[in-house]
């Protein structure tokens, strides 16, 4: 399969459920409003092609994982301690944002990288993400 992953559209869907299990201590107004914009962009691109449709709902996550919720905490958590115990409810999730960020960093890499790519598709690309928050100053 080229070694891509076969994540679909339909089990990325059902990711807003496992998320909903992730979130079960959080406020229920967040959970909702998480779910509801899933929910949203699964309604938006219903007629479109699956790609379209993986594209626009990676963009939602990445947002989401911005989002000063439970999400990119219970994620970097699990990330951290490679708890794969989560993999069944957060993978999915998981998956969409890796794939919005190496989406956009590959449109930032010159020609020559992207070929190398195009030859050697098997190399694994490593890539540091980092999440702003807030420090006190004594903490710097």
């Amino acid at each position: 399969m080229n070694g891509q992953n076969s994540t679909t559209v339909n089990t990325a869907y059902h990711g807003s459920q496992c998320l909903k299990y992730e979130g079960c201590n959080e406020p229920e107004n967040i959970i909702k409003e998480i779910i509801c914009t899933l929910n949203l962009v699964k309604d938006e691109n219903f007629k479109k092609n699956d790609r379209k449709r993986m594209k626009k709902l990676q963009d939602c996550c990445a947002k989401l994982y911005t989002k000063q919720c439970f999400l990119f905490r219970v994620v970097n958590t699990a990330l951290r301690d490679d708890d794969r115990t989560k993999l069944e409810t957060l993978g999915p999730y998981c998956y969409l944002v890796y794939n919005y960020i190496g989406r956009h960093i590959k449109d930032n890499f010159p020609i020559r990288r992207r070929l190398s790519q195009i030859v050697h598709p098997t190399e694994s690309q490593s890539m540091i993400i980092c999440r702003g928050d807030y420090a006190p100053r004594e903490k710097i």
